[in-house]
């Protein structure tokens, strides 16, 4: 988010990974005001929904003077892709801190705003309070559903979800009937339910997992990606409480230490550690990451990039397993780590008569990604 701080930090693009092949190619932007210097490109939630043989792409904007949705259609082949610039969407709800995207038809997606009190306003005052909606995990976020038509300027914006402290990655199930929200700063992801027809999302989640780090953002795989088959089998809940067409799997990402993460980001040795550890009064966005790391990872910004750590949460849940299995976890020590991550997807692909599964990390500060790839699948 340091583009709200200061946007002329740098030019973003959007860029397209080939795990199998380890090859990373930045994806052709044609728009005319990006080209001609007139708007500035700062994505950071994306989303792709595909319609009628047409595949858009969805981007929050951080611009220098405002936040804009930014769509595109893609153009893919085999050798490169060509995102083609379509619409920029300007709302004054904008204006606060969009975050994630999760498309919900060609023209309306939800939007995900993880602060009340961004760091877009310069006054003390505002960088206080951040700071303090920050460190005491205040429910003050939201989520928000935009409508739009490409025929017109109107824009429609309801609030969808109210009351979420740091509401981060969002990710709408395959079925249209989940629409599944991080709360960053509380280590919780809620399940809440959707009418695919209405767009209208639960008062309340139905489902919350409780994670041990500050999750980021989500992706969303199929049931099977992890075994060979999507049926779920003795699983812990009620038909009642879930509905069994709506099966996925959810990768969710993050960093379990909120101090780690400042003294990457800040480039500082955090000193205060001693201190911070005997401040009972603070939430369990400091008390646990403290208790649980301080003693196996260092939080100097020069010996560590911070630490990683992806998930996957099967849904339904099953009764045979644990509710989150572990996928990726690093130090970010030494030249195998991988610091402070921030999103993970997860696929698989046949080649030459093998299933191929692979995963892609992306970290928060870091240069590049991580990609693994697994020779064949494991049957569970």
């Amino acid at each position: 988010m340091g583009t709200l701080v200061n946007p002329k930090v740098g030019k973003g693009a959007l860029w397209l990974i080939d795990p199998i092949e380890s090859l990373a190619k930045r994806v052709k932007l044609e728009w005319k005001g990006l080209e001609e210097d007139q708007v500035d490109f700062h994505p950071l939630g994306i989303d792709i929904h595909s319609s009628n043989g047409v595949d858009y792409l969805f981007s929050t904007n951080h611009q220098d003077n405002e936040s804009t949705i930014e769509i595109f259609t893609l153009d893919c082949n085999d050798s490169d892709c060509t995102a083609r610039h379509v619409r920029t969407l300007s709302h004054p709800s904008f204006t606060g801190a969009p975050n994630s995207i999760a498309v919900s038809s060609p023209t309306s997606f939800y939007l995900s705003h993880d602060y009340r009190f961004t760091l877009r306003n310069p006054s003390r005052p505002n960088k206080l309070l951040n700071s303090i909606e920050t460190i005491f995990a205040l429910p003050l976020s939201y989520v928000d559903h935009i409508s739009f038509s490409f025929d017109s300027n109107e824009i429609n914006v309801s609030r969808a979800i109210s009351n979420i402290a740091f509401a981060n990655g969002i990710a709408l199930s395959p079925s249209g009937q989940t629409l599944v929200v991080t709360s960053t700063t509380t280590r919780l992801v809620h399940y809440y339910s959707r009418n695919p027809d209405t767009n209208e999302i639960s008062r309340k989640p139905y489902r919350t997992v409780k994670l041990p780090f500050l999750v980021d953002n989500l992706s969303i795989a199929s049931r099977d990606i992890f075994g060979p088959s999507n049926r779920v089998k003795n699983p812990k809940h009620t038909s009642s409480q879930f509905s069994f067409d709506d099966s996925f799997i959810l990768i969710a990402t993050g960093h379990p230490s909120f101090p780690s993460l400042l003294s990457t980001a800040h480039r500082k040795p955090l000193t205060l550690l001693p201190l911070l550890q005997h401040l009972s009064f603070l939430p369990s966005l400091l008390i646990a990451p403290l208790n649980t790391f301080a003693k196996r990872w260092s939080f100097d910004w020069r010996e560590s990039r911070g630490i990683s750590w992806s998930i996957s949460i099967p849904h339904p849940p099953l009764a045979s397993k644990e509710e989150w299995e572990n996928l990726f976890r690093s130090s970010g020590k030494g030249e195998e780590g991988f610091g402070s991550s921030s999103t993970a997807i997860v696929g698989k692909k046949e080649v030459e008569g093998n299933t191929k599964r692979w995963m892609i990390v992306v970290g928060l500060y870091e240069e590049g990604v991580r990609v693994v790839v697994e020779d064949r699948m494991r049957r569970n």
